[in-house]
């Protein structure tokens, strides 16, 4: 008994590639009835789990008598049904049409839905180094990466900036450039697994939250300090014009965090974060 062809019978197959089902036969098979189970399989593991629905039928007879519902929990690769799920005769043999997958997890590709942005690394301070990349740029969040090294080529801080639409399922940069005052989620920077800086936007809006920055003749050079300084610097920008730096021009933020590290490190200001 060979196994019977995967059939999707809707474009779920196009939409969500990371996820396959097949109709499996019981080994060996035996008796009057041939019998089939459905099983899940992930292209990798995932932090959700993912449901899929659908029928199991002879194959060239397709109906919605069986239904199935697997799930493959958070951390696993499949889900699968007993091999004796579905009876059918000696002769035939079983397909699977999927009626929905929840959620379909992104793939590889999907982890840039717009173009990426070439790594850029730039002289800073007293010889200090400031690298900026692209984490992700999925359908609607966004993630970067900053890591500023001292003379030994030594890191001496990453930070991760994070702008997310409330909606999980807005395209982020389309509304942006389009309807940015409709547009709600939060920005924010984090540093060592925790939030060091925040904003939310509600329909286009934010609150500006600065306080002016104070001398300090002995004030020293930390990463802390130089991150309470972007936290400043972003404060005072148009949060589009930000996001914008964030999707398509590196360089722009990459010169914010040069200019905190030369205003903390050389000229000794000192800045309040708003958080």
């Amino acid at each position: 008994m060979s196994l019977g062809v995967l059939a999707f019978h809707s474009n779920v197959n196009a939409q969500c590639s990371t996820v396959s089902v097949e109709a499996f036969p019981l080994e060996p098979q035996s008796g009057n009835h041939n019998y089939f189970g459905v099983r899940i399989t992930l292209t990798r593991t995932y932090d959700q789990d993912v449901t899929v629905n659908g029928y199991i039928h002879d194959e060239g007879d397709p109906n919605t008598n069986l239904p199935f519902e697997l799930t493959v929990t958070t951390g696993n690769l499949t889900a699968e049904t007993y091999a004796t799920f579905y009876e059918t005769s000696p002769a035939a043999s079983a397909v699977v049409d999927v009626s929905s997958v929840s959620p379909c997890p992104v793939t590889e590709d999907s982890n840039f839905v717009i173009t990426r942005n070439e790594d850029i690394t730039d002289s800073a301070y007293n010889g200090y180094k400031i690298t900026v990349s692209d984490v992700y740029s999925r359908l609607s969040k966004l993630k970067r990466k900053v890591e500023i090294f001292n003379t030994n080529n030594e890191s001496i801080g990453v930070a991760y900036i994070k702008l997310e639409s409330s909606n999980d399922q807005e395209n982020m940069y389309d509304k942006i450039h389009t309807d940015s005052s409709h547009f709600s989620g939060i920005l924010t920077i984090e540093v060592d697994s925790q939030t060091i800086y925040s904003i939310t936007i509600t329909n286009g809006e934010v609150a500006n939250r600065q306080v002016p920055p104070v001398y300090n003749a002995g004030l020293s050079c930390t990463w802390g300090h130089v991150h309470d300084c972007v936290a400043y610097e972003i404060e005072g920008m148009n949060w589009v014009h930000y996001a914008f730096c964030l999707m398509s021009a590196p360089a722009c933020y990459l010169e914010q965090w040069s200019s905190c590290l030369w205003e903390v490190c050389h000229q000794h200001m000192q800045y309040t974060n708003p958080n």
